[in-house]
């Protein structure tokens, strides 16, 4: 989108167009306001997974890694079917 004119590219880099005018972007995140955003800390779910596994040996790192690779194939399954579910809609005329 951003290559199909040649003068878009640099007027978006010299912040003389923005990617909304422009037409190729709907949204725009304020990201001024990003420091005050709560955001999920992946931290904590190492930090669970450590005391899971501390001192169980390997057959608590085959349960664990067995019950994320079925949420994994659960997630695709659920994708998968979303995509084959969909209706698609025709334009009216």
């Amino acid at each position: 989108m951003h290559t199909a004119d040649p003068d878009l590219l640099p007027a978006i880099k010299a912040n003389k167009t923005s990617c909304i005018s422009s037409g190729c972007h709907d949204v725009v995140h304020d990201v001024a306001k990003l420091k005050g955003a709560k955001f999920w800390r992946g931290d904590i779910s190492g930090i669970i997974l450590i005391c899971l596994l501390l001192g169980h040996g390997p057959i608590a790192f085959m349960v664990v890694a067995s019950l994320g690779g079925a949420l994994f194939a659960v997630g695709i399954l659920l994708y998968l079917y979303s995509l084959v579910s969909a209706k698609s809609e025709s334009p009216e005329q």
